[in-house]
């Protein structure tokens, strides 16, 4: 039975303050062999256990940094959702309060614009437009321009 280097230094140590416990020149090979295989026994458990502790811990600090970093994302996408639906809200508002009530097709294909940077010009458009039916147009024109969502 071979020991990792560190214990076989070790088992060396323990022979030495056997022998001159006992003044016993050399020990029995069963005495060896029980010394050698305590030492075995000793480290197994204690990489058992150092792996058990370390594996624990690395899920630990996983979760946390994974619950962080997911929060972080929902956050992110919270807000961008929030920023597009309240622009989208408010070119609804001012198409109601200049034209009239939308069509729900003009609704639906405003919905499809989630740039807040397009729906920013969409905006500066439905208050120039002079009528819902031009706006739409508009809207129609602008989808066809668009790049595909990512």
């Amino acid at each position: 039975m071979r020991l990792p280097a560190e214990l076989e230094e070790q088992y060396q140590q323990l022979l030495e303050e056997a022998k001159r416990m006992k003044k016993v020149e050399l020990l029995t090979q069963m005495e060896e062999r029980a010394i050698r295989r305590g030492l075995m026994r000793g480290y197994r458990r204690g990489e058992r256990r150092g792996l058990q502790k370390g594996m624990q811990r690395g899920l630990e600090q996983g979760m946390e940094q994974g619950l962080q970093e997911g929060l972080q994302q929902g956050l992110q996408q919270g807000l961008q959702q929030g920023l597009q639906q309240g622009l989208q809200q408010s070119i609804l508002r001012i198409l109601r309060e200049l034209y009239g009530e939308p069509s729900d097709s003009l609704t639906r294909e405003l919905s499809q614009v989630s740039s807040p940077e397009r729906l920013l010009e969409l905006q500066g458009i439905a208050l120039r437009a002079g009528s819902l039916e031009a706006f739409h147009q508009q809207l129609r024109a602008f989808l066809q321009e668009q790049p595909p969502a990512e």
